[in-house]
This record gives structure tokens, C-alpha cells and sequence, in this order.
């Protein structure tokens, strides 16, 4: 297995101690000296610091999973996601499997929370409603900054979404164009998957904040390397 941007080893705890052969990166070495503070390497379990974009210079072999959790590829702008995938596609073996998620562009544009009272609990009341009006404020911010007719006709675009004081920007994409982006990869079948599991139509996915690709390798792709 080949875990991508482990962060402080969320996953690496969760599927090291099941893969016969673990790797780990990430492109922060803090990250990865987290990591290894919550899981010990020996020779099945192994963690480094590593670039997505350049899989093919750290590893000669093929894996039979490799997963890139939490929207990590999102950090990344367009060209360099297209070079990811095929770095991606370069290292899994014939029958393997690549499981990502992605922030989902038809998410966009955010709706307001509502506000509920319970008049049985007045603090709690007070708190939900102050919460509230704060990720309202929020989500009309986010909406402001966001030209989503455009980026829905391209399919993909950078969003300030809030998170970390609005200082970053993610990759939003839709179901359909990250489906294309896979394909050209050289990624099939592929599998669009909502947060509960349920396999959706890529042309209607629903408002869900993230989606989830599963995918094998097709025929014929861009060998690098």
C-alpha cells in the first residue's frame, strides 16, 4: 500500500498494521516525524518525506493500493493534480486499486445554516445561534469570492473556503470533470462515491462537500519513468 500526504499518520495508524507492506509520505517532514512518533517502521512499515507529483523518482515498484485521503490532492493546483494522477497511475499494478477524495465543486454555492432555538436549554440556544450567524457570515464570504456559474462550466476551480483564516485556496472540481481527468490518466472503471458509500451518477452527484473516486488502472496511459 502506498499512503499519500499522511499528514501526522491518521491513516498510517489505521492501515499499516493490516497492509503487507506499508509506505507513507508526505510533503511536510514535521509531518512525518508526527507520524512516526504514532507508528513505529520496521521492515513492513516505512515513512518518508515525498512528493506526489514525483513518485517516480522514490519508488521502482508497483503497489496495489494507493490512497490519497482527506482531499490532500485539493492542495494542489490544476497542472500539478494532472501530474499526480498520472504519477498515481504509473505506480499502481495491474488489478490495484486508487481511492481519493475530493472537494465537490456542486457543493458550490454554499448554503446558509439555519438557525434553531430550544427553548428548553437557553445557553445552548444562545451558543447554536452565535455559531450560526458565524458560519453564515462565512459562507456569504465564500460565496462572494466564488464565480461558481464559471467554474462550473470549467468544471474545476480554487476556492477560498474559509478554512485557515481564508489564507488557502482548494481544488474544487465536478464529479464529471474529475471523471475526465481520470480517464485521460488512464484510470478505469471508475467509481464516484458519495460520503455514505452509495455509488452515484457522476452527472447527478447532489450537494454532498466532498466526493470519493475509486478507480483501477485501464489499458493504455502515459508511462513515466
Amino acid at each position: 500500500m502506498l499512503d499519500l500526504g499522511i499528514g501526522t499518520g491518521r491513516t498510517t495508524y489505521t492501515f499499516a498494521p493490516l497492509a503487507g507492506e506499508y509506505e507513507g509520505i508526505d510533503y511536510v517532514p514535521e509531518m512525518i516525524e508526527l507520524a512516526r512518533g504514532l507508528v513505529s517502521e520496521n521492515e513492513h512499515i516505512r515513512l518518508q518525506v515525498g512528493d506526489a507529483r514525483r513518485l517516480t523518482e522514490l519508488f521502482e515498484r508497483s503497489f496495489d493500493l494507493i490512497l490519497f485521503s482527506f482531499n490532500g490532492i485539493d492542495a494542489a493546483g490544476h497542472e500539478e493534480r494532472l501530474e499526480m494522477l498520472h504519477q498515481v497511475r504509473s505506480r499502481l499494478s495491474d488489478g490495484g486499486l486508487f481511492c481519493f477524495s475530493a472537494h465537490s465543486a456542486h457543493c458550490l454555492p454554499l448554503e446558509k445554516p439555519g438557525l434553531t432555538l430550544d427553548v428548553g436549554h437557553p445557553l445552548r440556544s444562545a451558543y447554536r445561534s452565535a455559531r450560526a450567524m458565524q458560519l453564515r457570515k462565512r459562507v456569504k464570504r465564500v460565496n462572494a469570492g466564488v464565480d461558481v456559474p464559471g467554474l462550473h462550466a470549467r468544471g474545476w476551480g480554487l476556492v477560498a473556503d474559509g478554512s485557515h483564516g481564508f489564507e488557502e485556496r482548494w481544488y474544487y472540481v465536478t464529479a464529471e470533470e474529475q471523471v475526465r481527468q481520470l480517464e485521460e490518466a488512464g484510470f478505469a472503471p471508475i467509481e464516484v462515491l458519495r460520503n455514505d458509500g452509495i455509488a452515484i451518477d457522476p452527472s447527478a452527484p447532489g450537494r454532498d462537500p466532498w466526493l470519493h473516486y475509486l478507480c483501477g488502472p485501464g489499458n493504455a496511459y502515459r508511462q513515466l519513468g
